[in-house]
Formats: C-alpha cells, sequence, structure tokens
C-alpha cells in the first residue's frame, strides 16, 4: 500500500467489497485474519503521492516508493505473526435478488467490525512499543 507508514494500522477496505461479494453468491463463510508486523518491513515515501494515488485511481497501476532493509527493496527482518479469527457465516444470496447488495453491505460491515476486534484482541501481544494504545483503522470511502 502507498500509504502505509511504520506504526500506523490500516486496511483500505471500506469499499472493498469484492470479496464479500463472491462469499455471499456462493455462501461460503468469511474468515477475518491479520498478520502483526508487516506495516514494519518498510518504510514509504510520501514523494508525489497526489501524483502516484492520481496515476493508481486513473490508469489501476501502483507506483509505491518502499524502502526496507539497507535502503533496498529487501524487507526488514522484523517478526511476522498472522492471527485468524473465527469464520464469519454470510448467507448465500442468488446476485439477481434484490436484497444482494443489503446482504453483502451487512456481511461487509460483519467482516470489518471482526478484523478490528482481532486486531484489538492481539496488538498488546504483538506490538512493541504501546501496542495496547495502537488503534487499527478502517479506510476507504463506504461505496460499493
Amino acid at each position: 500500500q502507498m500509504r502505509s507508514r511504520r506504526g500506523r494500522y490500516f486496511a483500505h477496505w471500506g469499499s472493498r467489497k469484492g470479496f464479500v461479494k463472491l462469499a455471499v453468491e456462493f455462501g461460503v463463510p468469511v474468515i477475518p485474519s491479520y498478520a502483526f508486523g508487516e506495516a514494519d518491513m518498510y518504510n514509504t515515501s510520501s514523494i508525489l503521492l497526489g501524483f502516484r494515488m492520481w496515476v493508481c485511481s486513473t490508469f489501476k497501476v501502483a507506483l509505491p516508493l518502499a524502502f526496507g532493509r539497507w535502503g533496498t527493496p529487501l524487507p526488514r527482518k522484523v517478526p511476522l505473526v498472522a492471527v485468524v479469527g473465527e469464520p464469519i457465516q454470510v448467507p448465500k444470496v442468488d446476485p439477481l435478488n434484490p436484497n444482494f447488495e443489503s446482504a453483502v453491505d451487512k456481511a461487509h460491515a460483519e467482516v470489518l467490525e471482526a478484523l478490528v476486534k482481532l486486531f484489538d484482541k492481539h496488538k498488546a501481544k504483538y506490538i512493541k512499543d504501546g501496542g495496547s494504545e495502537a488503534a487499527f483503522e478502517i479506510t476507504g470511502n463506504k461505496r460499493s
């Protein structure tokens, strides 16, 4: 993610519903998970961020400027710990059903809530230096 920052924890899923749409269409559960440490693998640059975000949204091409170990593309050696939550059951709804979008919106909200709870449950254990105070943010507008 081009907007990642070390020590900042977020997911740009506020407007990302494709995975939930598939889950609802086929009636399969969504399993929330989070990898602690991923935000600390690289430093990202905000140089020309506005322009790079414009290129990304216009041409669907990301231009991240990320630097890891010794200023190279190699990631820093940091512990990565994945935590997995309980499966979230979603109803199976045909995409042609008029209730499909509302089922997707409801399931999407449940997934995002579960992700924040999962982060909050484990942050003190897996984030060094102030983990108990860390906040997880869902970014992105709330459109489909």
